[in-house]
């Protein structure tokens, strides 16, 4: 008897080995930019984790260092907007196809990196400006073609964040003049559009206040203002080895679409949860 408990008590011990073994899946570091990037960097890595990955986060990284750490297999995933991505490796193209400018983006990553750019979320991030409605119809504007002529009756605030694409958009619709600029928190655009403190800001298609019946969002009729959906660039040599990543990943990007980072954005700012706890809500449900 005393035998027969002592075989059953390591096959026990096998099985509970082996279960541990299964479920440790290895070491993954996967890094982020900012913002948007961070969350779904974070909604993947929380996923993995789950799955029996060891995961280690990196976020803040600007474009040139996720492509070079990337590369080098420092990190060996990470999460960025193709739009950044395609400044970095100088990738121009059509603004308003998406898919082109990922394919030009893939090619050149593959030819001169050691890194695969994996397909793009649904949400496409693109950005243009933002007015309140009533003041959109007092300026009689709708369009970005409309402020060529009406921006210099306008006060315009932009935050550093996205100085860049508000340089872009003046350039191609050639607004010349606002009445005035000003520096603004990216936290407080929408709290001065209505306090009448500004007249215009930038916003992005996925945040929460732009939903509301209280904005409009000016249309790019002559496509010229390109998306920036998140894309997940991977070493080669890693995702061989972990190529069940890009089920998980596959999974993902179906699921972010702008509507979806929207509702993720909006609660965080309204219950105050943070990006961990954030991503651990989202995986629960």
């Amino acid at each position: 008897m005393r035998k027969i408990s002592i075989i059953l008590l390591c096959f026990c011990l096998i099985g509970c080995t082996s279960s541990i073994k299964n479920q440790h899946k290895g070491n993954i570091v996967i890094g982020a930019t900012s913002n948007d990037d961070v969350l779904v960097a974070q909604l993947l890595s929380d996923q993995l984790e789950k799955v029996g990955y060891n995961v280690e986060r990196i976020y803040g990284l600007s474009s040139r260092e996720i492509i070079s750490k990337v590369n080098n297999n420092e990190i060996n995933i990470a999460i960025n907007g193709l739009e950044n991505i395609s400044k970095e490796l100088n990738v121009s193209s059509n603004a308003s196809d998406i898919n082109s400018l990922y394919e030009l983006n893939q090619k050149k990553i593959n030819k001169s990196y050691k890194i695969n750019l994996n397909s793009f979320t649904k949400a496409n991030r693109k950005i243009s400006f933002v007015m309140v409605k009533k003041n959109a119809k007092k300026f009689n504007v709708s369009k970005l073609s409309d402020l060529k002529k009406a921006s210099i009756k306008l006060n315009v605030g932009c935050d550093s964040i996205n100085l860049d694409k508000f340089n872009e958009i003046c350039r191609v619709y050639d607004i010349r003049k606002w009445d005035n600029e000003s520096k603004v928190s990216y936290k407080k655009r929408y709290r001065k559009l209505l306090e009448n403190k500004l007249d215009i800001v930038l916003g992005s298609s996925n945040e929460s206040p732009i939903k509301t019946s209280r904005y409009v969002v000016l249309k790019d009729d002559k496509n010229l203002i390109s998306s920036n959906p998140c894309v997940m660039l991977s070493n080669n040599e890693y995702i061989k080895k972990h190529n069940e990543i890009m089920k998980y990943w596959n999974t993902l990007r179906k699921d972010i679409t702008d509507k979806k980072l929207s509702e993720l954005n909006n609660k965080m700012n309204s219950t105050g949860l943070s990006v961990e706890d954030m991503s651990l809500d989202y995986l629960n449900k």
